[in-house]
């Protein structure tokens, strides 16, 4: 099962030993990708303020981004073209102008959060980490970044899943779906996700003798289903059920045969089974559920706003947030072309559909990194029903990681 991948992964623990700075890159990694998750425990533990220790692990992955950037200039780790960036350049250009705009210039009293937050999340959480995931690391060290990553979001989800036991046996008034009060409902489900779908490769490039990490890879898939149960989130049933079907299209490409056969069976009972499974988990809940506060307005209502909001300002856009609701409007594709414009919108289209042909080139060509091409397509499906531009931190790193790795590969199959 792990062909591909034998000849790069057989190197890497001496090369890791010589080299501590990439110890330091892999931690950073991890951080920026599960670290949320972990330091989301630590207001329930510690009795401190949520946006006290989500501010304080931005910051810090601020820090790290700055680190990364500087020290990959030094080794010359970026090899990005002009086609890639220009339209990254337009869009992000634009964006930070209408930040600028409605938090100094011509500010709006309407904004949800203090104006500083903005530049905090926009380019401190999005930006900045962005950038620093379109360096290229060596390959020797993913299979220790998806290793580390799988133990990182088992623990998330352990301990969110007991928080939810203890919610329940104390017979709290509100059900929480959310693996603690900072990390919610949607996307503790999408934890689930992610931990399937990283399980899911480390199967794949294990070798027929690995029964032990084969097992325990297993056993994470488990895990990851119920929690995506837990959250009740039909988001995260989708994009684990897209990820599995990117997986059986780039195998096809590859042309292993028996994995799209072995991945297409599991798609089509993890089908049957998320039916089965929702149905009898809803049923049990329910009557939690329905004790949950009530949205105000609907998904599909915002999109239709933020559409109605575009085509009154198409040139110039209408602003950060939906006029009147003074919320985004949770599909970041609509946001981009409510907050930017014609010009802007069109920019991060094409920088969205830049990054998808990056992404299934570096998992065909250099199968290693497939990982990073699934998350990629997880959090971008993710980031069309929830959250903002500014929030969508990770739909931003691995947009950059698979220019980074992907966007200068040559279609030959001997660089895999």
């Amino acid at each position: 099962m792990g062909d591909h991948y034998e000849a790069t992964l057989s190197v890497a623990g001496p090369i890791l030993k010589k080299d501590k700075s990439k110890l330091l890159w892999i931690a950073f990694f991890i951080l920026a990708i599960a670290g949320y998750g972990l330091f989301s425990f630590i207001p329930d533990f510690f009795a401190i303020p949520g946006r006290n220790v989500t501010i304080t692990y931005r910051t810090i992955i601020l820090v790290l981004s700055l680190w990364v950037i500087k020290k990959s200039l030094a080794e010359g780790r970026y090899h990005i073209g002009i086609m890639y960036l220009m339209p990254m350049l337009i869009f992000w250009s634009l964006y930070i102008f209408r930040i600028v705009v409605e938090t100094s210039v011509d500010y709006n009293p309407y904004l949800s959060l203090p104006w500083y937050e903005y530049y905090l999340y926009a380019i401190g959480t999005c930006l900045i980490p962005m950038i620093a995931f379109m360096a290229t690391p060596d390959d020797d060290m993913s299979d220790y970044i998806l290793r580390g990553l799988i133990i990182s979001l088992f623990i998330v989800s352990i301990v969110g899943l007991y928080n939810n036991l203890m919610n329940i046996r104390i017979g709290s008034a509100t059900y929480q779906r959310g693996a603690s009060a900072v990390l919610g409902g949607i996307w503790f489900g999408h934890i689930g996700s992610s931990l399937c779908l990283l399980a899911l490769c480390n199967i794949i490039i294990s070798k027929s003798g690995q029964v032990f990490r084969i097992g325990i890879s297993v056993f994470m898939i488990i895990i990851g289903i119920v929690v995506i149960g837990v959250s009740l989130t039909r988001a995260a049933f989708f994009v684990l059920l897209i990820g599995l079907l990117f997986m059986i299209g780039i195998e096809f490409l590859r042309g292993s045969t028996k994995t799209v056969i072995r991945l297409t069976g599991l798609a089509l009972m993890g089908s049957l089974a998320v039916i089965s499974y929702v149905d009898s988990f809803f049923q049990r809940f329910v009557m939690r559920i329905e004790q949950l506060p009530q949205q105000r307005i609907g998904r599909l209502e915002k999109f239709q706003s933020a559409w109605g909001e575009f085509s009154s300002h198409p040139i110039f856009g209408s602003g950060l947030e939906l006029s009147g609701l003074h919320q985004y409007p949770h599909n970041i594709f609509l946001e981009s072309f409510m907050a930017t414009g014609t010009l802007g919108g069109m920019a991060f289209i094409i920088m969205f559909l830049i990054a998808l042909y990056s992404a299934i080139k570096l998992a065909i060509y250099k199968p290693v990194w497939t990982w990073v091409s699934l998350l990629f397509v997880q959090y971008t499906i993710a980031a069309m029903s929830s959250g903002a531009i500014y929030t969508n931190y990770l739909t931003w790193i691995f947009l950059g990681a698979v220019i980074g790795l992907g966007g200068q590969l040559v279609p030959d199959r001997a660089r895999a």
